[in-house]
């Protein structure tokens, strides 16, 4: 696993973030999850695919389930128009994009594994929902999109926490990213040069 520990920057970001991590991703050398994770001050990480729902519970509203229900936004596509067999159902309501919500929650996975993350936990459907709009190609060269306006992990939420803390807070973690995504070409490069001298 490529070591990123000199990428990581430290971000005071104001909304604080649950990133729920399928576990494949955990060692993953193309994850965006775990630097996300380890350079945003508010930050917590959880892995599994399908969770205990009192656990779940706990590691989503804390101590006040009731108010932060309400205040607990989950950052998903919005998935209208999929019209494909395992689709996901839409959400009962979205979030307003003019509402500072009190957490976000990101899957940190494939599609194909976010979509059974959220259907294996009815907790996180109860959520409203946050979708990206009008997203620009991501900068995530090293792991390939399957649709346009696909993000990572990291840009996604760097995209949604800007909304409410600017831009600028942000921009040295997108640039943390930059360089991990160029040590791990490099580390590509490498292997393949060496194997060719071999």
């Amino acid at each position: 696993m490529q070591c990123l520990c000199h990428r990581v920057v430290q971000i005071s970001n104001s909304i604080p973030l649950l990133i729920i991590q399928h576990p494949l991703e955990l060692t993953h050398p193309k994850g965006s999850g775990k630097l996300l994770h380890l350079s945003l001050q508010q930050s917590t990480l959880i892995s599994g695919e399908t969770f205990d729902e009192n656990d779940l519970r706990a590691a989503l509203f804390a101590d006040d389930a009731e108010a932060a229900l309400a205040e607990t936004v989950l950052l998903y596509p919005d998935t209208s128009l999929d019209q494909s067999e395992d689709a996901v159902q839409e959400p009962l309501h979205f979030w307003p994009d003019d509402c500072r919500p009190q957490r976000l929650v990101v899957i940190d996975a494939t599609w194909r594994k976010s979509r059974k993350i959220l259907y294996a936990n009815p907790l996180l459907q109860k959520l409203p929902r946050l979708s990206l709009t009008d997203v620009e190609t991501g900068s995530y060269r090293i792991r390939k999109a399957h649709r346009e306006g696909q993000l990572s992990t990291l840009e996604a939420s760097v995209l949604a926490l800007s909304r409410w803390d600017g831009a600028a807070v942000y921009a040295p973690l997108l640039s943390a990213f930059s360089g991990l995504m160029q040590d791990y070409e490099d580390n590509l490069l490498a292997q393949k040069n060496k194997k060719a001298l071999t």
